[in-house]
C-alpha cells in the first residue's frame, strides 16, 4: 500500500474568500457531510495543495472516491470548481515514527501560513514525513488524520491510478509520501 499527499506541480489552483470567512467555512469540514452546503464566493489563484477539482478532475476522481468524500461546489466566476471534503478521519498516524515538528511540551506545531498578497491564510500541521499504521487505512481510497484534519487529505493507489490513467496533470504523483513500510 502506498499513500500520496496531493502536491501541486507548477500551476494548480487555489481559491480564496475574505480570510475570516474562508477559514470558518473550510475549517468546519472535518470528515462530516454537508448536505446544506452553500457555495461560498471565491477568487481563483494559481496555487493549491490538491483538494480543489476542476470539472474534468471531478469526473475522474469522484467515482473512485465514492462515499469516502464529497465534492462541494464553489462559486468561482472563472471556472467551475469543487472542494473535495474527505469524510474519512482515521487515527492512523504513527506519531512515534513520523517526523513531526513539535513544541517543547510535545504538542504538534500548528502553523498559520499567510499569503497576504492573496488575502488568504491556512492552518496546517507540521507532519513533515508521515508514517501510518497499516490496518486502519487498509482498503481506504482517501483519508486524513486527526492531527491534520483541517489541512491535509491523503489518498491511496486507486485514486493515484485513476488520475494517471486519465492523463490529469497538476499533481505530483511520482513519489508517494509513504510506501507502506513499517518503521521501528
Amino acid at each position: 500500500m502506498r499513500v500520496w499527499l496531493p502536491r501541486p506541480l507548477q500551476y494548480p489552483y487555489v481559491v480564496t474568500a475574505d480570510p475570516p470567512r474562508a477559514y470558518r467555512v473550510f475549517k468546519g469540514l472535518q470528515g462530516r457531510r454537508h448536505p446544506d452546503w452553500t457555495p461560498p464566493p471565491v477568487v481563483l489563484h494559481k496555487r493549491n495543495q490538491g483538494r480543489l477539482m476542476t470539472a474534468r478532475a471531478k469526473a475522474v476522481v469522484e467515482p473512485v472516491l465514492a462515499d469516502e468524500a464529497e465534492f462541494l461546489p464553489l462559486a468561482c466566476p472563472d471556472m467551475p470548481l469543487w472542494l473535495v471534503n474527505n469524510l474519512q478521519v482515521i487515527d492512523a498516524l504513527d506519531e512515534e515514527h513520523s517526523e513531526i515538528r513539535r513544541y517543547p511540551d510535545g504538542r504538534i506545531v500548528l502553523k498559520q501560513v499567510d499569503m497576504p498578497s492573496l488575502g488568504y491564510y491556512a492552518i496546517v500541521a507540521s507532519v513533515l514525513t508521515p508514517v501510518f499504521h497499516r490496518d486502519p487505512i487498509q482498503g481506504r481510497r482517501c483519508f486524513t488524520v486527526p492531527q491534520e484534519a483541517d489541512s491535509v487529505m491523503y489518498f491511496t493507489e486507486p485514486v493515484a491510478d485513476a488520475i494517471k490513467e486519465a492523463g490529469l496533470t497538476g499533481l505530483d504523483l511520482d513519489q508517494p509520501v509513504w510506501t507502506g513500510e513499517d518503521r521501528g
